[in-house]
C-alpha cells in the first residue's frame, strides 16, 4: 500500500490547503478498497470511471491498483 494511503487510513484525517484538519468520515473502508485493487488486479483495464470523489481514498486504492496492472486513465 502506498505510504500516503496508509497514513490517511491510520489517521482518519486530511488537511486542507490551508491546514485546516478534516476527520474522515464515510470513506471508504480498508477491505472495500483492497476488493476494488483485486477487482482491477484481475480484470486488468486500460482505463476506469469513478463517479465522485469526497477525500480521494478510493482513488487512491484504484489508482495504486491501475499502475499495477499498466492501465494509463483513471477518469474521475
Amino acid at each position: 500500500m502506498i505510504p500516503v494511503l496508509e497514513k490517511l487510513l491510520r489517521d482518519e484525517r486530511v488537511y486542507s490547503d490551508d491546514g485546516e484538519c478534516l476527520v474522515l468520515g464515510g470513506n471508504i473502508p480498508l477491505d472495500s478498497g483492497l476488493f476494488l485493487q483485486k477487482l482491477i488486479l484481475e480484470s486488468r483495464p486500460n482505463c476506469s470511471l469513478e463517479i465522485g470523489m469526497a477525500y480521494g481514498i478510493s482513488t487512491l486504492f484504484i489508482c495504486e491498483a491501475l499502475q499495477s496492472v499498466g492501465a494509463n486513465k483513471h477518469i474521475v
